[in-house]
């Protein structure tokens, strides 16, 4: 999720990573989406695709996102 919110624009830290869930959540994206790929700590990864969609969602301003305070839009 970090790197995801670092990638969208959210910032850094818990807040941001909440930001970045709420975001993912609004566009309706599934258990489907999710792949876990084995580590020491079982972690979910959204598929390429999903990142793909989500990224020209995000660009078309779909979705919900928290906004940054002072941010406009």
């Amino acid at each position: 999720m970090t790197q995801l919110a670092r990638m969208w624009g959210f910032g850094k830290g818990k807040k941001a990573n909440d930001r970045c869930r709420a975001f993912i959540k609004s566009r309706n994206v599934g258990d489907e989406d999710w792949v876990e790929e084995p580590s020491i700590r079982t972690t979910k990864k959204l598929r390429s695709e999903t990142v793909a969609r989500l990224d020209a969602d995000l660009a078309a301003g779909k979705g919900e996102r928290q906004k940054f305070i002072g941010e406009r839009g």
